[in-house]
């Protein structure tokens, strides 16, 4: 009979004095993985935070391993059983790989004395859980998944009860991923549980054995990953949410007489990529999945003026295509929108009509002088947003409303092409809904869309041509599916 570990009933979490988390319920079991899906970021950030043990509950009830938990020691207990791993290192850059695994732990005295006190432990971990520690450089040099997996090593070496993933999926591969869940498997045999906070993706339904759904802060349902259909979950997260304003600016379909190429890469190689090439037409989507990071940096550093080809060429518009950086790109007519676009490219001191009319000062001359010119795109605008949100900064702005925000920009701006780079890599059911409704704006009004995908559950997303890189060179789906699940 398995025992229970973790329990929270009725539990409320505020943030600035207001109530995010209004009803959470969940129990985790020992050596059981449970996933966590939300329709909203804040309220996936703030469960992360009180797992952390940085936001205590406010009503509610908590139990670990059977013994109930006060608000006193709720932050020591937390913080001494669960270990959250994320896009942020916590290892220190300073330290060893084995320094840094037995900081804290009890498998080497508190004050090491010299490195033959890591001999025995790690064999042991080693042996316990099939890894080769001493293949790691150090912290410094790790990669995104080997960084993953090592943490992981550490809190199973600080005898943590718990590892919670965060939203893992934004920055590793489908491969590396598969090599984490293998680890993670591992050390549910020792009775490790595991707690699975994601964007709404398959991982849930793999990693997990039951997921919470939570809605508006409340704890909508507990459910078995293995006998849910994906499209009910999804259909109840989505349920009953209209904007109050129309999301997608009032435009018809931009029809051409004529087929016409708007970029194109002619057998363009570089130290990764081997005549690599592709073209796409005004007004349509391509996805580019890439399969390592070196060739999905490649393709955005040429694109972005920050890397030279080595051979070949890239046209725009039949055109030469040579920058040197992101603002003469931006002039020749080529747009990126970064990942987590609403957190990294609004500026904080402006208002939303600013920030969405900044790039629009550039092109236009006099822009901030012509008032009725600013009137026309401030009505413009009211028809998508709350006349209020615009004047408001975007730290008072709901992330959807951010979301589109970031890409009306480059709507009003109306370049040739627009880069997307992992448009759908955030948790919010909401925000990634409205990516794809502002691609398709882009889209309508003849804009060109290249999207940089790293995850092959994101491929289907948006109607589009699909390519897939692996090591630089353009391989078939086929091939993709052989490299993911097949012998690699």
């Amino acid at each position: 009979m398995k025992k229970e570990l973790l329990f929270v009933e009725n539990g409320s979490i505020f943030n600035n004095g207001v109530e995010i988390i209004k009803s959470l319920y969940f129990n985790l079991f020992h050596g059981d993985s449970l996933g966590f899906v939300f329709d909203n970021a804040l309220e996936k950030n703030i469960l992360v935070d009180f797992l952390k043990g940085k936001k205590p509950l406010q009503t509610g009830k908590i139990a670990f391993e059977n013994n109930k938990i006060s608000t006193e020691n709720y932050e020591k207990c937390f913080e001494n059983n669960i270990s959250v791993i994320e896009r942020t290192s916590k290892l220190i850059r300073s330290l060893s790989v084995e320094e840094n695994i037995f900081l804290f732990s009890s498998y080497v005295p508190r004050y090491f004395v010299s490195k033959h006190a890591f001999e025995i432990p790690i064999k042991e971990i080693e042996n316990k859980l099939g890894i080769n520690l001493r293949k790691y450089n150090s912290p410094v040099s790790l990669s995104e998944k080997d960084r993953v997996i090592l943490e992981m090593v550490k809190a199973f070496a600080e005898r943590k009860k718990i590892i919670a993933f965060s939203n893992i999926t934004s920055f590793l591969k489908e491969p590396e991923l598969d090599e984490v869940y293998t680890m993670m498997k591992k050390m549910r045999q020792f009775e490790m549980s595991f707690l699975i906070i994601e964007a709404f993706d398959e991982i849930i339904f793999r990693w997990s054995d039951n997921f919470v759904i939570i809605k508006h802060g409340k704890t909508m349902g507990i459910v078995n990953s293995k006998n849910v259909q994906s499209d009910k979950v999804f259909e109840m997260l989505l349920r009953d949410e209209t904007e109050k304003k129309n999301p997608v600016a009032p435009v018809n379909n931009v029809e051409y007489d004529e087929w016409t190429s708007e970029i194109e890469f002619d057998h363009v190689s570089t130290e990764v990529l081997h005549k690599f090439s592709f073209t796409v037409g005004r007004g349509e989507v391509v996805k580019i999945y890439y399969m390592d990071d070196a060739s999905g940096n490649h393709i955005l550093e040429l694109l972005k003026g920050e890397r030279k080809a080595e051979s070949g060429n890239i046209r725009i518009e039949g055109e030469c295509y040579s920058v040197s950086n992101m603002s003469q790109a931006i002039k020749r007519g080529v747009g990126f929108i970064e990942e987590f676009a609403y957190e990294n490219k609004l500026l904080g001191n402006l208002t939303a009509f600013e920030n969405i009319s900044l790039l629009l000062g550039e092109k236009v001359p006099m822009f901030w002088l012509r008032r009725r010119f600013r009137k026309n795109i401030r009505n413009f605008l009211d028809a998508a947003f709350d006349a209020a949100d615009l004047d408001k900064k975007p730290e008072e702005i709901q992330p959807v409303d951010l979301q589109r925000m970031a890409y009306y920009k480059w709507y009003l701006y109306n370049p040739k092409v627009v880069v997307c780079i992992r448009p759908f890599a955030q948790e919010d059911v909401h925000v990634r809904e409205t990516t794809v409704l502002m691609i398709e704006m882009l889209r309508n009004r003849g804009i060109t869309v290249i999207i940089l995908l790293s995850a092959f559950s994101e491929i289907d997303l948006v109607d589009g041509e699909n390519i897939f890189v692996h090591n630089g060179t353009v391989i078939d789906e086929d091939g993709v599916y052989q490299f993911l699940y097949g012998g690699k």
